[in-house]
Order: C-alpha cells, then structure tokens, then sequence
C-alpha cells in the first residue's frame, strides 16, 4: 500500500455547488474526530509513498488538533514522500502555514477558483484573488513551495475570455500546479436542488482549451484530463488514483482500494467516534475492474503500458482490447505505439466517447 488518503469532513460554510461529504464544523466534533484519527493512524504499520489530507476544509479545523494528526502522519511517510493538505485560501495565515511546514506539508493544494470576483461570488466562496497571493506568499516563505490551486471553469454566464483570464491570472503566480474543472452540478448540491444548469458541452469545451493555452504557454503542461504541472511536479499521490494502484482511507466517507477491491468507510460521525473507519466494500467482478483500470489510466496523457494490462488482464483480454480500440484509433482518438495506449489530444476531449467504445 503506497498511499493514505484521511478525509476530514468539516467546512466553515457550504459551498452551494459542492457535492462531497462534508459537514458543518463544531470545535467539539473536530477535536473528537482528530483523536481517533491520531488512533487509527497511530495502529498503521509500515509507511507511505505518498499522504493527502482532504475534505471537506482540513484547514478549518483547531490548529493543535490538526497537528496532532499531521504529526501522527508524518511517523508513516517514507523519506521523500508526498505530505499533501488542501484548504480555503483565507485559512492559510503566516501560523498556520509555519505549522504545517514544522509538521512535514510539502504539498499544499488550495481552493482558489477564480481571480473574478463575480465568479466568486457566483460559486459562495468568502475569499478575494487577494487571498489566494497572500496564501502563496506564507506558504512559500515557511518552505511550502510545491502549490496546486484548483480553477473552476464553465459557469453557467461564464465567458471564454473570462475563463482565459483566470487561468493567465493564476498561471503568472509562483505555483507549481493547476487542476482544471468544469462545474458539475451534482442533484444533491444547493445549485442542483435550485435547477441551476451547467454550461452547453461546446461552450465547456472551448473554454478548456482556451485554459490549456494559457497554461501551457506559462510552462504548466497537461499530463492527466485536468491536471497541469511544471515539470516534476506531477501530483503523485493523484498519480497512484490514476494508475490504479492501491490506496489506504480513513475517515468517514473515506474512499480506498486495496486487493479485495474498492469500498468506502460508513458515513455516521457518531459510529466513526465509536467504531473508527468501518469499510464498506463494493461488488465487483472482472468486467468492473477492466473498466477502472481503463477510466482511470486513459486520464493520464501517457495512457498505461501494453505490458501492464497484459500483466492484470491477461493477452487473451488485450486481443479484444486491441480490436475494440480500431475504431478510435482510426477517428484520430486512440494511439497505441511504442508499448503504451492512449488518448490524442482529441481523444482526451471526448474521453467518455472512448471509453464507452473500449467497455
């Protein structure tokens, strides 16, 4: 097992189009859910390759809390490891920032969203572009160089050129890492319950490519669907996902996937304080896993080697592969050459077009 994935569920305030497990912060609840995180992490044998602690806002909790559980963190990553922490722009003050840094963070992934104000507000996020500088600055002055800021793309009244200005505006700071996401309304956030609409596939489409411009031309290149990097700073924690390999999670909610397969913890805060991170497994069968292994891998812009899947699935099961890829590799979708399979940067456009055509 390489990585451990802890999901802290705890938000300052909820974001009208977020969909992920979260939950109102209480101090009381968190400094509950952090002493039997530091339990469970504690109990871990061996150490990890990479550790990411995600949300929800891990930022927002108490300061001595959360450095009780990175502390504990830190005991099982391996020298040289990936330590991530994501949070809110307005979260990352100079102590906090020092904290995290004495604690082992090297990696710190941060909300931004958008430079537009009007943007921001559209989203309910509470913070200015102004934050987002001043979170780069203490991060970079504690040591924290190795900075992700996730960019939100394809709002409903969002145009072109104001997705192209976000993406110049975050591409000229001193970050290493952008992840691009076009806004999906999922049914049970505040906007899917409104009715609000997502952007026309045209309109996302000519906005993703007017962000990938804009970043590549500023050193940032693609390397998976979303994800933008100067090199050597590929997300590894986020490469294991994609690769499929297995991944540790504690916390409620909590997703992983180990050799009996993928599942997730039981949601309940109160049985998590009771019971700690309960999995719960999902059934899967042969077909399931060739689909994972193909929905995460044709992600990344170097798609997975031929002796990789022959290795998982066996030559009878890349033959077929091989045939069913004929069609896209014809429409200018698919490449296999030179022992590897993936997308053009057509396909990577149209990448569930390809999938539906490989399952």
């Amino acid at each position: 097992m390489s990585s451990l994935y802890i999901h802290i569920p705890f938000c300052p305030r909820i974001c009208p189009y977020c969909d992920f497990l979260k939950l109102y912060y209480f101090p009381d609840w968190g400094k509950r859910y952090c002493a039997k995180l530091v339990e469970e992490i504690s109990a871990l044998p061996g150490l990890f390759d990479t550790i990411y602690l995600g949300g929800g806002t891990p930022t927002c909790l108490e300061l001595s809390d959360l450095s009780k559980v990175l502390s504990a963190c830190q005991a099982h990553l391996k020298e040289g490891g990936e330590f991530s922490i994501e949070g809110n722009p307005e979260s990352f003050s100079k102590r906090l920032c020092v904290q995290l840094s004495l604690n082992g963070i090297n990696r710190v992934s941060i909300g931004a969203q958008s430079a537009n104000p009007k943007t921001l507000l559209t989203l309910g996020r509470s913070h200015s572009f102004a934050d987002v500088t001043h979170a780069i600055a203490n991060l970079r002055q504690t040591g924290i160089k190795n900075i992700n800021l996730d960019l939100m793309y394809a709002l409903p009244s969002e145009s072109g050129n104001e997705a192209k200005s976000d993406a110049l505006e975050f591409a000229t700071l001193p970050i290493t890492h952008i992840s691009a996401y076009s806004l999906i309304l999922e049914e049970n956030s505040v906007y899917g319950k409104m009715g609000v609409k997502e952007a026309d596939e045209d309109s996302q489409a000519e906005q993703f490519q007017l962000i990938k411009q804009a970043l590549e031309a500023h050193g940032l290149a693609q390397y998976e669907v979303s994800s933008f990097a100067k090199p050597g700073y590929e997300c590894r924690h986020n490469l294991n996902y994609w690769e499929d390999g297995y991944y540790l999670a504690l916390g409620i909610g909590g997703a992983g996937y180990d050799e009996k397969g993928h599942y997730k913890n039981k949601i309940g805060l109160l049985d998590y304080f009771a019971h700690g991170s309960v999995r719960e497994y999902e059934t899967e069968d042969k077909q399931d896993q060739f689909e994972t292994f193909l929905l995460t891998n044709l992600r990344l812009v170097k798609g997975f080697a031929i002796s990789e899947f022959i290795r998982r699935f066996g030559e009878e099961e890349w033959g077929k592969l091989e045939a069913k890829a004929r069609k896209d590799i014809g429409l200018g979708l698919l490449c296999v050459e030179e022992g590897r399979v993936y997308c053009t940067e057509k396909g990577l456009m149209l990448l569930d077009s390809v999938l539906l055509d490989l399952f």
